[in-house]
Parts: structure tokens; C-alpha cells; sequence
């Protein structure tokens, strides 16, 4: 509305159309509402109000006019519908942005959730193929280790015929000394030690075949 409804467009009712008690009994008593154009008594037509859509005057104001309960009670609710409606659209937009975010943060938890299982599976490849380096470690450690006892048994055994035949090169260079080593069992005892260290070498202590 821009301005107030023309006088050719009131509409004359009996009694006051906010109240309906006050019956009226000459025109004086009624007064026109200048936004709906119909009769109110005195008690219901104190309010003025701005016409929304009036063009501002030189003082940069709206036009002003004289505007029954109803009317003004019309404007009041629909100030409180625009405010409601305000706020809906607004709460509409937070929970709509809310289940947007929300949205997002389950897509994120899938995915961080399924590089999780993909890092746990890495993990346990590495874990595993690491536990293998360790089994294979730990098997070639006992292998070294047995291997390493065999050749400690192989040394002292060649120690011992090493001071064999050290005893046996003084024996021949020194016959007329009365070594005892090889004569318990008498001369064939002595020959038969004899050879058999002199046919001796280290192929022998490798393939086994040499016990001593």
C-alpha cells in the first residue's frame, strides 16, 4: 500500500468492525481506517502507521496514517511471520550446512578408515616378511655357529697330530732317545702310527675320513 484508501472507497458498517460493541448512531462516530477503509469507533482507531510502500517525502520519511486495531494487529503478525520465516530459512541453512559438514566428516572417516586398513595390512606384510629375515637370521646364525664348532674340532684335532708329528720327526732324527709315544704296542705298533701320520693331510680332516 502506498497511500491511504480514498474516501469513495470506505465501507459504512453499523458498528465498529474491530470490536463489534460500539453500535454507531451518526457518521461523526465513525472513523475510517486508512489502510482497509472500514468503520472503527474512537477506541479502536488510536494507531498510525507507515503506508510500506509510500514514497519518501523532502524530510526522507514515510507518509503516515491512521490505521485500525485489526489492521495494525495484521502488521504485527505478519512482521512475526517474516521474522519466523527469517529464522526458519536460517535454521534451515545451519542444519542443511550441518548435515553438509557432517556428510564430509563420514566421507573422511571412510577414507581415513580404509588407509588405515591399508596401513595395518602394510604393516603386518612388513611384520612378517621382517619375522622371516629374522627365522632365516636366526637359522643361518645356528648353521654359522655349527659350522663354527666343526672347524674348532677340526683345529684341535689338527693340533694334536701337528705335536704327533713333531714328536715323530724328533723320534726319527733322535732314535737313540726312548720315546715312549708309539713303542707301547712294540715295533708294529710304532710302524703302523708311523704311517699313518706321514700318509696324513688336511683332505683328511675335511672328508671326514681321518678320526685319528
Amino acid at each position: 500500500m502506498q497511500e491511504p484508501i480514498k474516501q469513495d472507497k470506505h465501507t459504512v458498517t453499523e458498528e465498529c468492525n474491530s470490536c463489534k460493541v460500539v453500535a454507531f448512531e451518526n457518521e461523526k462516530e465513525r472513523n475510517h481506517c486508512e489502510f482497509c477503509g472500514v468503520s472503527n469507533c474512537a477506541k479502536c482507531f488510536t494507531q498510525r502507521r507507515e503506508f510500506p510502500k509510500s514514497k519518501l517525502d523532502s524530510k526522507g520519511e514515510k507518509l503516515l496514517g491512521n490505521i485500525c486495531i485489526l489492521c495494525h494487529k495484521k502488521f504485527l503478525i505478519r512482521a512475526v511471520l517474516i521474522s519466523t520465516n527469517a529464522a526458519l530459512a536460517k535454521k534451515r541453512s545451519l542444519i542443511t550446512k550441518q548435515i553438509e559438514l557432517k556428510q564430509d566428516i563420514a566421507v573422511k572417516l571412510r577414507e581415513t578408515s580404509k588407509e588405515l586398513r591399508e596401513s595395518k595390512e602394510s604393516f603386518n606384510e612388513l611384520a612378517t616378511k621382517l619375522q622371516s629375515e629374522v627365522d632365516l637370521l636366526k637359522k643361518t646364525n645356528d648353521r654359522k655357529q655349527k659350522q663354527s664348532f666343526e672347524l674348532e674340532k677340526k683345529v684341535k684335532f689338527l693340533r694334536v697330530r701337528q705335536n704327533d708329528l713333531e714328536t715323530l720327526l724328533h723320534k726319527e732324527l733322535n732314535p737313540q732317545d726312548n720315546s715312549e709315544l708309539y713303542m707301547a704296542g712294540g715295533d708294529d705298533s710304532y710302524n703302523f702310527n708311523r704311517s699313518r701320520l706321514l700318509n696324513f693331510s688336511p683332505a683328511d680332516v675335511e672328508s671326514g675320513s681321518f678320526k685319528g
